[in-house]
C-alpha cells in the first residue's frame, strides 16, 4: 500500500502531493525539505495529521 503525503497552503493557493511506497520518519523529513524548496513564501506553521488510510478495494 502506498503512502500519500499532501501539503496544502491554508489560503488555498498551493498544494503539493507525493506518493511513497513505504513511509518512514525520514520520508516525512524529505517531504518537508522538498516543500521548503518549492514554496516561494515563508512557512510559519506546520500542522500534521496522521490519518488512517482507507481500506483497500480488494
Amino acid at each position: 500500500m502506498a503512502n500519500l503525503f499532501v501539503t496544502i497552503d491554508r489560503t488555498g493557493r498551493f498544494a503539493l502531493t507525493q506518493i511513497f511506497e513505504k513511509a518512514y520518519r525520514n520520508t516525512a523529513r524529505e517531504v518537508l525539505e522538498h516543500l521548503l524548496e518549492v514554496v516561494p513564501d515563508r512557512i510559519r506553521t506546520v500542522l500534521t495529521n496522521r490519518a488512517i488510510g482507507a481500506p483497500s478495494a480488494e
